[in-house]
């Protein structure tokens, strides 16, 4: 499908306000890909009102079949990658996919579990995808465009979710330990990883909290964002082979969640944080010239007890999906000229299927806007913003009662 004919179908999708307020039970788990470029677009909203009960037993994945959806322009070379999976007993239930862009899905299973939401990041000729096991260890997989047998991170073992960011030809790793303390580790192609022990904040100032650390690469610097054990937002800056002092948001309380992080492009501020507060309210606060903005509500109808997922769009804006108390999937973009900043949150892609775990999202490539996850339960859906709408979801074959999924993309 062309850029013209994706645009035209975009303005032709229809829009309903939607109300997001509703009651659920509590649960969290986050996501951490480091996000890349995207190719920019225009921004509107596609929502749905209704939901459904996940329904559907854990079944195993064997190698599927490509799914011959078109993705993008024929000379395009970006490309997606989503991974995934869960914990069913002694069972290997994972999955790695890959798109490139003009082609089709190719899926696989990989022959271990995954317990938690896994890390993915974009890596020169492919991704690095890093997730806990259901022993507690951390393991990775690469894709050069054919996943490799998952192995152990230096053998070191965490709890929550890891999170990767890529500053310069490095793949940064955070991570919480099972002793709640912040760790660091660094991949490099080629070498693969150090011993992945680094304390984040220094060994006589080391991080930790209640949930794992988000990262990412701004300015040149990895930054992470954590909820602190006394319930505040902290960020803090690796640069050089040295930590910075950290920083408190004091006027920043966070529910016991990690919140999300994204490097801004091309406006005034460089960083985004968004958090889940005490009261499962979204609240934001991003940084210019070195400052943070004091936190604000993202929407007075947003709700959530699970760690939103964010990826940058031009101009400095930003995409946001969360899970609504609902079970089913949302999202709002970030536009700080816009007053207010965030538009209404709305549903993704007309959704009306509740999910198992929160939607993950990416930058898009090809003349996307943005590119999304949804993990419900007869399989990961992936579906595309572009032209303004979210287009109709592709559910990747062989992933039936998989809990866990990610994306990540390739310009």
């Amino acid at each position: 499908m062309n850029r013209l004919l994706r645009c035209l179908l975009g303005l032709l999708a229809p829009s309903v306000p939607l109300g997001v307020c509703s009651c659920g039970s509590s649960g969290g788990a986050t996501h951490g890909p480091s996000y890349g470029p995207d190719a920019g677009g225009t921004d509107a909203l596609a929502v749905a009102d209704a939901t459904n009960d996940v329904a559907g037993d854990v079944a195993s994945l064997a190698d599927a079949p490509a799914d011959t959806t078109e993705a993008g322009d024929d000379a395009c070379t970006g490309a997606v990658a989503v991974v995934g999976g869960t914990v069913a007993g002694a069972s290997t239930i994972a999955f790695g996919a890959t798109l490139l862009q003009g082609g089709s899905w190719a899926v696989s299973s990989l022959a271990t579990n995954v317990g938690s939401p896994p890390a993915l990041a974009a890596v020169p000729g492919g991704f690095v995808a890093v997730f806990v096991d259901a022993t507690g260890h951390l393991d990775y997989a690469t894709s050069s465009w054919s996943w490799s047998s998952p192995a152990a991170v230096a053998g070191v073992s965490a709890k929550g979710s890891p999170s990767l960011a890529g500053v310069g030809t490095t793949l940064h790793l955070v991570y919480q330990g099972t002793d709640g303390k912040y760790e660091h580790g660094t991949y490099t192609a080629g070498t693969g990883w150090d011993m992945a022990n680094d304390p984040i904040g220094g060994a006589t100032k080391q991080g930790f909290g209640p949930s794992a650390p988000v990262a990412a690469s701004v300015a040149g610097d990895l930054l992470i964002a954590y909820g602190g054990q006394n319930g505040f937002v902290y960020d803090e800056t690796w640069s050089a082979g040295a930590w910075a002092p950290d920083d408190e948001h004091a006027s920043a309380t966070v529910e016991l969640l990690s919140p999300a992080l994204v490097a801004l492009q091309g406006g005034t501020s460089d960083a985004l944080i968004v958090y889940v507060a005490p009261d499962t309210t979204i609240h934001w606060t991003s940084r210019s010239a070195g400052a943070w903005s004091a936190p604000a509500l993202v929407s007075a109808t947003a709700f959530t007890d699970a760690s939103p997922s964010l990826a940058p769009l031009s101009g400095g804006r930003a995409v946001m999906a969360f899970l609504g108390t609902n079970g089913l999937p949302y999202f709002s973009v970030y536009q700080p000229a816009s007053t207010p900043p965030w538009s209404t949150p709305a549903a993704i892609a007309a959704s009306t299927t509740a999910l198992v775990s929160p939607p993950s999202v990416a930058p898009g490539v090809c003349g996307d806007d943005a590119v999304a996850a949804l993990p419900e339960a007869a399989g990961v859906a992936v579906v595309r913003y572009a032209g303004g709408a979210w287009l109709s979801p592709t559910v990747l074959p062989g992933t039936a009662g998989m809990t866990y999924a990610a994306v990540a993309t390739q310009p």
